[in-house]
């Protein structure tokens, strides 16, 4: 498992390995004038995806994906003003809640894409279904096997409990047909 951090609040990367220019220097979550540098504070984010991606690139590269999986994905996504809000955690939003997903390697069939709401909870049974344990045991986890052509649809519960205005919890089910 590998955590990278740079894609997240801070949009770290190496000084002077930015591409995507212009980019504002360190942001400060509390400066409401970076809604007048969206493009800039879009950059930095846009650079610290690009030194994430040369950081990974190499190391695939070199890995046997006959006896590997490979997962890649986030936590959340960010606003950058996309929604009306600045980062995360803020809006129960198609930017906010929609993250890449992608495997490669050991059992998962190549080129497959799964076209409705997967949720988290989906890794450990995909992880333990290409492992080899039993369906029984993979079965009997939360979420599902997405690699498995056979996974029956569940639902996934997004709670959002924060509000831009006024104290209001908002609460959604998505269902595999939505």
């Amino acid at each position: 498992v590998a955590l990278l951090m740079s894609t997240h609040w801070g949009f770290d990367f190496p000084p002077g390995s930015g591409p995507f220019q212009p980019s504002v220097s360190q942001p400060n979550g509390l400066d409401h004038g970076l809604v007048t540098q969206r493009e800039a504070l879009r950059n930095r984010y846009r650079n610290a995806a690009h030194y994430v991606d040369g950081l990974l690139g190499p190391w695939l590269a070199e890995l046997d994906l006959t006896r590997t999986l490979v997962i890649v994905t986030g936590d959340h996504g960010e606003s950058l003003f996309d929604d009306g809000t600045l980062a995360h955690s803020s809006r129960l939003s198609e930017i906010q809640t929609h993250v890449p997903l992608v495997m490669a390697g050991v059992g998962v069939p190549e080129g497959r894409t799964v076209r409705r709401p997967t949720t988290h909870a989906d890794l450990l049974p995909t992880v333990l279904g290409r492992l080899g344990y039993p369906a029984p045991v993979v079965a009997s986890l939360p979420g599902r096997d997405l690699a498995s052509s056979t996974a029956a649809p569940q639902c996934a519960l997004l709670v959002q409990s924060k509000a831009e205005s006024g104290p209001r919890e908002e609460i959604a089910f998505v269902t595999p047909d939505a």
